[in-house]
């Protein structure tokens, strides 16, 4: 049986295109952001268990407009969970993807893995892991009102990353709506069997799969591989970005998705 708790409720009020855009944006972000951009969004934050496996999660639904259908845009953090410090942080990551999301109606959520263990990892018991983040989509988030479950964007980093590409776009294919970007990460699936959900055909031609890392980060090779295991399997729309100034630790997760996802609505 999943069980979801709220702990603290407030209302819903890469191609060569994509690197030129990062690396203005990266140039000016600075300077352009207003205050009102900065402000920052308190979190809707509970639990959720699913069978003996119980983690928290952080829900950003500041200025998103319930009245029209809401997408949805899942971040995976990387290992150790750095992103859990400080969540009402404006500057913060979350606070950050939080208002990418938000300037598309969309809620960011952000849930920790329930693998407390091994240094907080998504990857380690990567099964187990897969059938929580299932229960925990469908039995809470995508039960929330108005929530358009046609458009569900996913993201990673590092071993958030890795999440994606091994485990949650190979097993749950019907919770990936709308497309995917994996940050600093994203190995080729070597630990599960074969996908339970194969895409259909239509789909994985169009669906917006997005590799950006940077040249500097050990997570290069994996970043290669992860994307052509996809390529060879018919996926029809792969992009992978190697950023030459960029390593994992300043990898800008907020600006990097913000360009995968005006590249995926243009193309």
């Amino acid at each position: 049986m999943s069980q979801s708790r709220l702990r603290r409720v407030w209302p819903i009020a890469i191609t060569a295109t994509m690197l030129a855009v990062l690396s203005v944006s990266l140039l000016v972000v600075a300077t352009t952001r207003s205050s009102e951009d900065i402000q920052s969004c308190d979190p809707i934050t509970g639990t959720f268990s699913h069978r003996d496996r119980e983690s928290i999660f952080h829900i950003y639904s500041c200025g998103v407009d319930a009245a029209r259908p809401v997408g949805v845009l899942v971040h995976l953090h990387g290992d150790g969970a750095g992103e859990f410090v400080g969540p009402e942080d404006p500057e913060g990551t979350l606070n950050s993807l939080a208002r990418v999301a938000r300037d598309r109606n969309m809620l960011l959520v952000a849930p920790q893995t329930p693998d407390q263990g091994n240094g907080w990892t998504w990857w380690r018991n990567l099964g187990e892991n897969v059938a929580w983040l299932s229960a925990f989509m469908q039995d809470d988030v995508l039960s929330r009102r108005n929530v358009d479950a046609e458009n569900v964007w996913w993201s990673g980093y590092a071993g958030g990353a890795d999440m994606l590409s091994r485990g949650v776009l190979t097993h749950l294919s019907p919770l990936v709506t709308s497309g995917a970007v994996m940050m600093a990460g994203g190995a080729a699936p070597v630990t599960l069997e074969a996908p339970r959900h194969p895409y259909p055909r239509d789909k994985s031609d169009t669906l917006p799969l997005s590799w950006v890392v940077g040249a500097h980060d050990d997570n290069v090779a994996d970043a290669r591989e992860g994307s052509q295991w996809y390529q060879d399997r018919g996926f029809g729309n792969v992009s992978l970005a190697v950023s030459e100034d960029t390593a994992q630790a300043n990898l800008p997760q907020a600006d990097v998705l913000e360009s995968a996802l005006d590249a995926a609505r243009e193309g």
